[in-house]
């Protein structure tokens, strides 16, 4: 799951983002499957679904609103650790932050590192007003990360037929 010739959409200082591919099923398949990656977030997926995941990001990339699901690699040895995305959040107007990355690449700043980035081109180059980010209650990384890169938790919400931790970059009372 490496690749030296993917084109380049964002970068960081040890991460790049490409854009996901039909040729890149296994690793979609592996992220939307994984025990310890959809603990917090969903049932696996079959691969039909994975599949769809794949069409849908297409349709993303294919609006031209500079919105969509990336792959990251990492720069040392451009191997796949997981996505990053900024998509609608669970068919609202809002649009959602977020990322998954393969256990293996847990806990090396990485969730941080490149959130900070794409959230930076979501304000300052698509410019959006806000951002949104939610995760499962229990899931203290992730919100740890949204909260290090600048989002305010404010409260729990119902999106994705579940509670979620809800978090924004602007401050709302």
């Amino acid at each position: 799951m490496s690749t030296k010739n993917k084109s380049v959409f964002l970068e960081s200082e040890r991460l790049y983002l490409s854009r996901i591919e039909d040729t890149d099923l296994a690793i979609i398949h592996l992220l939307d499957t994984d025990p310890q990656v959809i603990e917090f977030i969903a049932p696996p997926k079959t691969l039909e679904q994975s599949k769809e995941r794949i069409q849908k990001t297409k349709e993303l990339y294919d609006r031209g609103q500079g919105l969509g699901r990336w792959l990251a690699y990492r720069k040392k040895d451009h191997q796949a650790i997981g996505w990053y995305v900024l998509c609608p959040l669970d068919g609202s107007d809002q649009i959602e932050i977020g990322y998954r990355l393969l256990p293996q690449y847990w806990g090396q700043g990485y969730a941080k590192e490149m959130s900070k980035i794409l959230l930076d081109y979501a304000l300052h180059t698509l410019k959006l007003q806000e951002v949104v980010g939610v995760t499962n209650p229990s899931n203290e990384g992730s919100k740890k990360v949204l909260t290090k890169i600048g989002l305010h938790y404010l409260g729990i919400r119902q999106y994705y037929n579940q509670p979620v931790s809800f978090f924004s970059n602007i401050k709302k009372l």
